[in-house]
């Protein structure tokens, strides 16, 4: 029926509407009313596309990396009165998507003669102020020349990557989890998931260096400046430092 109307809408500059709803057996008040819709529907068409623009925008400035939650907190930030379902329906139809969480498994193993320290933060990843609890880790990059290793340390109050200096010299406690328990060190797991799922996805960088530069763009370009973070209410870690501050 819809195609009949279309029909109907066309012609009708050049013969009487009463006159094509006739031959065609269609009243012309489902014509109007179907008419009436179809403006409407031409106007959510256009609300949409414009949506769907300025989500392009900011999934390219996130470097492809945010879904649905980050993009609608961003459109939020720029004042956008769209509910969240919207937003995943047109980033579904326009097939934006942000990248997704991979399982993996763990292949850390304890030393033979290590000194183990003891577990100082039992889970309790909340801190009221920066500097107070921080937690590190170490990962392996893969790269043609071999293995880069990324150590981190991580100020739970901001989630930013900070250290003020080596921990002997400042009298920093340390802290160690059982090994093999990513639960017991959630925040660094946390963030290495994000680098390595964000940034340097499956493939070897072509060198140490190349990845050492990009990691370094990643951590102090985006990631604390400017990346959204759900356990911040979506700001970055440098903006909550500065509302902690204020």
């Amino acid at each position: 029926m819809n195609d009949v109307y279309a029909f109907i809408e066309a012609e009708r500059t050049t013969h009487p509407v009463a006159l094509l709803c006739r031959m065609l057996k269609v009243s012309r008040s489902s014509f109007y009313a179907w008419m009436a819709g179809e403006q409407a529907r031409a106007a959510r068409r256009a609300t949409d596309d414009a949506l769907a623009h300025e989500i392009t925008v900011l999934h390219i400035a996130s470097r492809c990396t945010y879904g649905v939650p980050r993009i609608h907190a961003e459109l939020r930030r720029l004042e956008w009165r769209v509910n969240r379902k919207r937003v995943e329906r047109v980033m579904r139809e326009r097939g934006i998507a942000g990248v997704t969480r991979r399982k993996r498994r763990s292949l850390t193993r304890p030393a033979k003669k290590s000194v183990p320290a003891h577990d100082l933060i039992g889970r309790d990843f909340t801190a009221d102020a920066p500097g107070r609890k921080l937690v590190g880790d170490i990962t392996y990059i893969p790269t043609d020349e071999g293995w880069l290793y990324l150590a981190t340390w991580l100020d739970l109050a901001t989630r930013s990557h900070q250290f003020a200096g080596l921990a002997s010299q400042f009298g920093v406690r340390l802290s160690v989890g059982r090994t093999g328990q990513c639960w017991d060190n959630a925040l660094a797991e946390s963030f290495f998931s994000t680098i390595k799922r964000e940034l340097l996805g499956t493939s070897a960088w072509p060198s140490r260096a190349a990845a050492r530069t990009a990691i370094f763009d990643f951590i102090e370009g985006w990631y604390n400046l400017h990346r959204l973070h759900s356990s911040l209410g979506y700001l970055s870690p440098a903006e909550y430092e500065t509302a902690l501050a204020a």
